[in-house]
């Protein structure tokens, strides 16, 4: 990865470390994530960064995109105890059956 000189100071940051757009997010995460979550958005091509003081942005533009913000913030923030009410809730819903099709294909009355 090249650096590029950004701060008037002559002060070399990464190409990963912008000023959000006006549009974006900034999530507050704890530091110790913040580039694993930063490359994981990257991965799932959203457009993201980190601030020169250190905050992660991410611009959300469709439901989607923040679904996915939403999984991947799971992912790294639940603890050990949240994974497993998690997993508890799931195992604890009842799974639905949809209707049996009729044998002519067509279910409208």
């Amino acid at each position: 990865m090249r650096l590029a000189p950004c701060f008037p100071t002559g002060e070399l940051m990464s190409p990963l470390v912008s000023p959000p757009p006006k549009t974006a997010e900034v999530l507050q995460v704890p530091r110790c994530d913040r580039w694993r979550i930063l490359y994981r958005l990257q991965e799932l091509d959203l457009t993201c960064g980190c601030t020169p003081t250190g905050q992660l942005w991410v611009m959300i533009r469709t439901p989607t995109e923040a679904l996915l913000v939403h999984s991947v913030l799971r992912l790294f923030t639940l603890n050990r105890s949240g994974w497993l009410n998690w997993l508890d809730r799931c195992w604890s819903l009842q799974t639905w059956d949809p209707p049996e099709r009729s044998a002519g294909g067509d279910d409208h009355p």
